[in-house]
């Protein structure tokens, strides 16, 4: 359900300190290496490195590509979080006391 699900949840390169803490964990992970099941604030996540890349830098044009893809990711995220947010307000939960005092 996140802006990854169209692209099967890859989320591409990552460097640390980006995106949502736990993806922090890939930096302590091996080339090829799969996580167990990790919960967060947004749900439950696999993690798998492709590999580690070694961080260089790169002309402007080479970069342009990836500019794109970081900006249009950041919004896409914020467009998701937005739509989101606006669900969980509109959302309403009733509570069956009757039917979980029943379970007891």
């Amino acid at each position: 359900e996140s802006p990854e699900a169209k692209n099967g949840g890859v989320i591409g390169s990552i460097s640390k300190g980006d995106g949502i803490e736990v993806f922090d964990k890939a930096f302590e992970m091996t080339d090829q290496q799969t996580s167990d099941i990790i919960q967060s604030e947004y749900g439950f996540h696999v993690i798998k490195v492709m590999a580690h890349i070694a961080p260089a830098q790169i002309s402007y044009e080479d970069a342009k590509p990836f500019i794109v893809a970081e900006l249009a990711r950041q919004t896409e995220t914020e467009i998701y979080e937005k739509w989101l947010n606006k669900k969980v307000l509109k959302s309403k939960v009733l509570v069956n006391r009757a039917l979980l005092n029943s379970i007891k």
